[in-house]
């Protein structure tokens, strides 16, 4: 009898320790093999800081070394920068008298319609006198950031676009930082643009 009860009591003891051990388990936080992927991707590469000049319009554009420059446009006004996972960056010039409208405000309103007519959703919009930036998410689910300075002493239009996975969002905020931020620069590295009054839509 005694050795019954000493058996009873031996397996009721490694019932609770299996029950406490298996609530302790799924107390820990749980991370898909996608959380993990998406976290090593978005990492910011160690990398130094470049400078793309463009001698026709007299602008600067500072980029990260992981952005591969493709080649200068035939016509000389920019070019494009790309990552191996799929960032793109693209910087030019228009003269105002080759551009679409006849003043910055036709412009500006004239390039918002296109991603309008592209089923593209808008959900930033900013205006800093001649400085004009839109960004949101394209038909093809990438976030686009576009940045539109005019310059009036040399009747100008400086453009530079950014387009990126919503997973690179890291990377994303960080070029937007280091290259459009300061974008456009003379050669002289001086701001083409000293307008700093904001007006935001």
């Amino acid at each position: 009898m005694k050795q019954l009860i000493k058996t009873i009591s031996i397996l009721f003891v490694f019932g609770v320790v299996a029950c406490t051990g298996k609530k302790a388990n799924t107390d820990q936080p749980h991370q898909t093999a996608g959380d993990i992927t998406t976290h090593l991707n978005d990492t910011i590469q160690a990398h130094t800081i470049e400078q793309y000049v463009n001698l026709s319009y007299g602008y600067i554009l500072y980029y990260p070394s992981y952005l591969t420059p493709q080649g200068e446009s035939d016509n000389s006004d920019g070019q494009v920068f790309r990552s191996s996972d799929g960032i793109n960056l693209s910087v030019w010039g228009s003269k105002n008298t080759l551009s679409f409208s006849n003043s910055p405000e036709e412009e500006f309103v004239f390039r918002k319609q296109r991603y309008v007519d592209d089923k593209s959703e808008i959900t930033y919009e900013k205006r800093i006198k001649d400085t004009y930036i839109l960004s949101g998410i394209n038909p093809n689910g990438k976030i686009f950031y576009q940045k539109m300075v005019f310059n009036k002493n040399k009747d100008i239009f400086y453009m530079l676009l950014l387009e990126y996975q919503d997973n690179y969002r890291k990377r994303g905020d960080e070029i937007i930082k280091t290259s459009i931020s300061p974008f456009p620069k003379r050669q002289d590295g001086s701001e083409v643009e000293p307008e700093l009054e904001e007006n935001t839509f």
